[in-house]
């Protein structure tokens, strides 16, 4: 910017002799300067009020962000540089009338007459003077005030009385000028009251921040190569987007002959900016801020209590007296050291992490004796903390190790395993875990099976069988005293019987569970209820549900004695699952209930609370609630991502995928199917994966699209005997081909063969899909006897509990069906109800049809009143999913009633149905 700034008046009072011209012009803006639009709008805006301040540590750019704006913006500036030798009041306000000279002359003549040299200035007449000559200035009444006053560094100025004068400009600024104040932390003006009038405009540390895009453009500036994606994102992140980080990387990368391999190992240790924090920004420190800044280095975050911990200060503290460490932080924060608020309580802080590795590399050089008793202090903090939050106690075992104690360590993850289970997430677990080296876990057999346990949860088979083997191994060869040892095997036989049965191992996974079962003692209740519940979950693969039911029951106060939570929420949750199998819904709902009251501790709901979740969502899928079906799943799905629940998250998924169908979005249902083949083959068990693929191919059969349906039915093979929930999903859609193909004959052999298994295992949930299916098959083939003998028997199971679904997702086929049963004259109510709602008929309570009108007759099939129905309700203007939700049935069934009256108006869609039927005299 030229200097004097565009539109200042020649005549302005040159600055006392002892004042430095330069530091009344703002900084050179270089040529290479890289454009910060976002900035500079938000700096541009700021313009229509009084104040803007831009607040950020060191090497931030702020004034290279006021700089670039002003080079840009049309308005006329006065710039102020200030420095410790600006906390003299008297040469404070010489500097500052000198800069406003520029825009007002006159001004500091008029300030200096009131600066006697043996008194001290009166603030208010200074700040009158100032004010006044500003005032004059001409203005036209646009929002944005045209002319700007700078205070740059304002953090140089500690004068109480200098700030209270500021503060008075800052209340009488006239309306056209507009004032920025640049500074490392908050000044002690009147913030909080500017902020509440809507006067102040603010960017900070967040604000200033680059882009990984303009970071390339800031290398590109430079003439600098440049750098991929990744790398720009590496060094936008490892310096955390700040300045004067990036201008020091890049001038390291100035001729390196691997840029990529430095952005690698780019990090604070790097000279340039261990020499910049060190010399310009530590080292400027007091002594004690210093020794504080050092010490707490060591913390990933930090907050009052804990900093006193790592100093040794807690029990020199007087009770109810402040923190001392919060006292500095708040000091640290203030003279903005790099010091980053966590939360808006200003409890918990982090360093910049460039400058926190400048700290530690300082602290190792000057005192690397230290470092063990701090890391071992910080680890008693975290290790006591954590019995209220256990997600701190990875805290703990990293300072543990940063001690150099892997004993303490380990023993942290050992008595705090059931503790971070029963948080639902195995992510957590697993992450504890592989902080610590292996042979600290081998020496530990339990720890060894806790490793195990959460290996298998994450869906990791290949891992669990060798972790189990070592563990046998180990205990073989005396690692464990004998009193333990019975139950140290009951354990690795309980894991096995859980990894054979996601094997489909079943007759491995009954004789490990009752291998289990017998070793483990009668006071090791954790162990007991694991094992039974791997019982009864093996009992339910196999498709006995009534002994699934029983272990069940028996497990669930067994993990409730022994505190495991998460297992215990497991098996509530798989005890209705398997109640709702069994077609006893209110029971099933009762049992999750409390499950989810289970799950839930305090105001936070555990991820395993998926589980019950889903299971909801599925007995609202079934009854055609659809709303409330997508709520349970939308949730669980969350849930279960979060926590890495692997069963609930596919489970979930699969929910979606029959939601989708049920409205009619094909398409998405495909897509979302094809995600979950992806999932589950990432997965490595192929289990889930041809179960994710026949999920797929229901999509398929949905979207018309019957060459990829009939490839995955060509590699299917119908199990003879009993289906697994799983192997019955895959069953259902094996049925749906063989039906849209045509093979109706080869349908009927398999629910015939079927049929008996699911009523013996008390299946009514695979009964009532086999039935629907089959009693469509049966009709295909002409035997209008047994199809009406399967829809009846499934309307029965279905009718107590409203269950609609596999019904209505069997589309128009199974409508005629039912139509045609509701009309059987030996038909009893309520299945007569029943059937005619399903098949969107009027029930035996509804009143007779109307008469056609008579143009009608010249339609070749009469329309159904239910059509007539929604053909007034199509004409009136309304959705397809208010017409369902007005008349209560699916989605799916208002299209297909929609796709009939078409054929018999002929007409090519709603809107030439409405006009037909209106020239017919069906509609008014």
């Amino acid at each position: 910017m030229d200097s004097p700034p565009l539109g200042a008046r020649s005549a302005a009072q040159p600055p006392a002799p002892d004042l430095l011209v330069t530091r009344l012009h703002p900084p050179h803006v270089r040529p290479d300067l890289v454009a910060r639009s976002r900035l500079s709008e938000r700096l541009r805006r700021g313009r229509r009020g009084p104040l803007t301040l831009v607040v950020a540590p060191a090497g931030s750019g702020k004034t290279t962000a006021v700089t670039a704006w002003l080079s840009q913006d049309r308005a006329l500036t006065a710039w102020l540089s200030l420095s410790d030798d600006g906390n003299d009041p008297a040469r404070f306000w010489a500097y500052l009338a000198a800069a406003c000279d520029r825009l007002a002359p006159g001004c500091a003549e008029s300030v200096q007459a009131l600066l006697q040299p043996q008194q001290p200035p009166a603030p208010a007449a200074l700040v009158a003077t100032l004010s006044n000559s500003l005032a004059a200035l001409p203005w036209e009444g646009s929002p944005e005030r045209p002319y700007v006053l700078v205070l740059d560094d304002y953090h140089a100025i500690d004068r109480q009385e200098i700030h209270a004068g500021v503060a008075r400009l800052v209340e009488q600024l006239p309306p056209q000028v507009h004032l920025v104040i640049t500074a490392r932390a908050d000044p002690p003006l009147p913030l909080a009251r500017l902020r509440a009038r809507g006067q102040l405009s603010e960017l900070r540390e967040a604000d200033l921040r680059f882009t990984a895009a303009e970071l390339a453009e800031m290398i590109a500036a430079a003439g600098e190569p440049s750098l991929s994606e990744a790398a720009l994102a590496t060094l936008t992140a490892r310096t955390e987007g700040w300045a004067a980080g990036l201008q020091l990387a890049i001038l390291a990368l100035r001729d390196h002959p691997d840029p990529e391999g430095f952005v690698a190992a780019f990090a604070g240790s790097h000279r340039y900016l261990v020499d910049y924090l060190t010399d310009d920004v530590l080292e400027q420190q007091p002594s004690h801020l210093r020794r504080f800044l050092l010490d707490t280095s060591i913390l990933d975050r930090m907050c009052g209590p804990l900093c006193d911990a790592v100093l040794g200060l807690e029990d020199t503290l007087a009770p109810g007296r402040s923190s001392y460490s919060q006292l500095l932080l708040d000091e640290v924060e203030r003279r903005g050291i790099f010091l980053i608020p966590l939360d808006d309580e200003r409890r918990w802080y982090r360093y910049h992490h460039l400058f926190a590795d400048v700290l530690r590399t300082r602290l190792h050089a000057l005192a690397p004796e230290r470092e063990p008793a701090l890391h071992r202090r910080a680890c008693a903090w975290y290790a006591a903390a954590a019995a209220a939050e256990p997600a701190l106690l990875a805290q703990a075992v990293r300072h543990a190790l940063a001690a150099g104690d892997t004993e303490r360590a380990a023993d942290l993850v050992d008595r705090s395993a059931t503790l971070v289970w029963n948080q639902g997430s195995i992510a957590g677990i697993l992450e504890l875990l592989h902080m610590l080296p292996a042979p600290a876990i081998w020496a530990r057999p339990r720890l060894a099976l806790v490793l195990a346990r959460a290996t298998l949860s994450a869906g990791d088979l290949a891992t669990v069988g060798p972790i189990l083997a070592r563990v046998a191994s180990a205990i073989d060869g005396g690692a464990a005293t004998s009193g333990v040892e019975a139950s140290l095997r009951g354990w690795v036989a309980a894991i096995a019987a859980h990894e054979a049965r996601l094997r489909e191992q079943l007759d491995t996974a009954f004789a490990q569970a009752r291998q289990a079962l017998a070793l483990i003692p009668a006071d090791d209740q954790a162990g007991r209820g694991f094992a039974t519940l791997g019982l009864a979950m093996t009992h339910h693969v196999a498709g006995d549900l009534a002994a699934a039911s029983e272990r069940y029951a028996a497990a669930i106060p067994l993990l409730l004695a022994a505190g495991d939570r998460y297992s215990e929420v497991v098996a509530r949750a798989m005890h209705g699952t398997a109640a709702l199998m069994r077609g006893d819904l209110a029971a099933a709902e009762a049992l999750l209930g409390e499950a989810l009251g289970r799950a839930q501790v305090g105001r936070t709901r555990l991820p395993v609370a998926a589980m019950a979740l889903n299971a909801l969502g599925e007995i609202a899928y079934l009854r055609d609630d659809l709303e409330r079906a997508q709520r349970c799943c939308a949730e669980g799905l969350s849930l279960a991502e979060l926590g890495e629940v692997r069963d609930a998250i596919f489970v979930g998924h699969e929910l979606r995928v029959k939601i989708d169908l049920a409205r009619g979005d094909a398409e998405a249902a495909a897509r979302r199917a094809a995600a979950l083949i992806a999932r589950a083959e990432a997965a490595h068990i192929p289990l889930l994966a041809a179960w994710s693929r026949s999920i797929a191919a229901w999509a398929d059969i949905a979207r018309g699209r019957m060459e990829p349906a009939l490839r995955w039915a060509a590699g299917y093979r119908p199990a003879a005997g009993p289906l697994s929930p799983i192997r019955a999903d895959e069953f259902m859609t094996y049925l749906r081909v063989l039906l849209a193909a045509g093979r109706a004959a080869e349908a009927c052999d398999l629910v015939a063969q079927q049929l008996p298994h699911a009523a013996a295992a008390g299946n009514s949930d695979q009964r009532i899909q086999i039935l629907a299916l089959g009693a469509l098959a049966s009709a295909a083939q002409g035997d209008r006897a047994t199809a009406d003998e399967r829809i009846g028997a499934a309307l029965a199971l279905a009718a107590p509990d409203a269950i609609r679904r596999p019904f209505l997702s069997a589309g128009p086929p199974m409508a005629e069906l039912l139509r045609a049963y509701a009309a059987r004259r030996h038909v009893a109510e309520p299945l007569r109800s029943f059937a005619a709602r399903l098949a969107g008929e009027p029930t035996a309570a509804s009143p007779p049809a109307p008469a056609p009108a008579a143009g009608a007759a010249a339609l070749v099939e009469q329309l159904t009143a239910r059509e007539r129905e929604i053909l007034a309700m199509a004409a009136s203007g309304h959705s397809n999913q208010e017409i369902a939700d007005m008349l209560v049935i699916g989605v799916g069934t208002v299209k297909t009633h929609l796709h009939s009256l078409y054929g018999k108006l002929d007409a090519r869609d709603r809107m030439s149905a409405v006009v037909r039927a209106r020239a017919l005299g069906l509609i008014e």
